[in-house]
């Protein structure tokens, strides 16, 4: 989908605006959201006083002891459904502030107010994927013009810095480069509730054809994706969450893409625009929300046609490194860890594996 709205929110950032992103847009479409945003604006001037707000005890007055909390689908809605597997992350996801907004063009680490020196370092570019915890964004570093990916961890979760600061510790370790490593992080959110990570651009293991998996050494694969697992263990660290989805290909630098021109090649990116909902029967009584849904929902398809750029040059699958990605169901390695792994990885497996049982095992 292409249209004005995109963007015109690119061009107000004031860095080094994204050049050849949008070139055309479909009229249709773009008269549609056009006719949608002004009857939302327009039933916003009759909209009934559903929210009464008594300043004498400055609270919100409500005739419920218990208010029932009301899903973030009550008040914001996607104006367009899009024909395709496409894949968005749900949008009550940042209802209760689990997940941060993040928008094409977007400047980090956040300026503190009154802070007239500080300097932008990362600038968001397109998104790479969402999972249950986080959204990952790719981002030019304004330092040296290099790509780097930011994931956006869900409210809270900490652990997995925590994870990967403990593995920058064990340098020079046998299998380390096997595993994906951290070079930054910083906090972003009203209370600094969202930590972020800063990884190497890898291109995901589930984006290969067949045809490039019989490419690779798989030799060399396998002792890559053992000597990682090997050396999480020789920290005490378990992954918890090994599959095809938490692999990826580390691609030398000669065959990645640098600086920003690049997206004027590449497809439009599927958005969806996200509108408020201007009134609703079953939250005549509820307080207003107190969270900021993002601008749009954004697919990963334009991160696809990276991979497929980057993977077609000539001894670029040749030269890549196998690592193990997203520590994010990792945990200490303990002795009921150890147990469970046992159990799991060595008895099991010699067990008998009912019909019915769908286990997609690692090419």
């Amino acid at each position: 989908m292409k249209f004005l709205y995109y963007q015109k929110y690119i061009s107000t950032n004031p860095n080094k605006k994204i050049q050849g992103i949008l070139l055309t847009y479909n009229k249709a479409q773009l008269q549609k959201f056009n006719h949608q945003k002004s009857l939302h604006s327009g039933l916003a001037k009759y909209r009934p006083n559903i929210h009464k707000f008594n300043p004498r005890h400055r609270k919100m007055t409500n005739t419920s002891s218990n208010p029932t909390p009301i899903p973030i689908s009550d008040y914001f809605e996607s104006s367009y459904s899009l024909e395709g597997n496409f894949s968005f992350e749900n949008l009550d996801y940042y209802a209760d502030g689990t997940l941060f907004p993040v928008h094409i063009g977007d400047l980090f680490p956040p300026k503190d107010e009154g802070d007239e020196s500080h300097l932008y370092r990362y600038k968001v570019l397109l998104k790479i994927g969402h999972g249950s915890y986080s959204t990952v964004w790719l981002a030019i570093d304004l330092e040296n013009e290099t790509h780097v990916a930011l994931k956006f961890l869900s409210r809270g979760r900490d652990t997995e810095l925590s994870l990967y600061q403990s593995l920058s510790e064990a340098e020079g370790s046998l299998g380390q480069e096997s595993v994906v490593t951290l070079r930054n992080s910083f906090r972003v959110g009203l209370r600094n509730e969202h930590t972020v990570l800063v990884f190497d651009v890898l291109i995901p293991w589930t984006f290969l054809t067949q045809k490039q998996k019989e490419q690779l050494n798989l030799k060399a694969t396998v002792f890559e994706l053992a000597s990682g697992l090997s050396f999480l263990h020789s920290t005490n660290i378990t992954h918890g969450d090994l599959h095809q989805g938490n692999l990826a290909l580390k691609i030398s630098p000669e065959f990645m893409f640098t600086g920003d021109e690049f997206i004027g090649e590449l497809n439009f990116p599927d958005v969806i625009p996200i509108l408020p909902i201007p009134y609703s029967k079953e939250r005549v009584r509820q307080p207003p929300p107190n969270y900021q849904p993002p601008k749009y929902l954004m697919s990963n398809n334009v991160f696809l046609d990276y991979a497929k750029e980057v993977l077609s040059h000539e001894g670029a699958l040749s030269t890549a490194k196998l690592q193990i990605i997203d520590l994010s169901n990792g945990n200490w390695l303990t002795l009921l860890c150890f147990l469970y792994h046992f159990f799991a990885n060595i008895l099991l497996p010699n067990c008998s594996i009912p019909k019915h049982a769908n286990r997609n095992p690692i090419d």
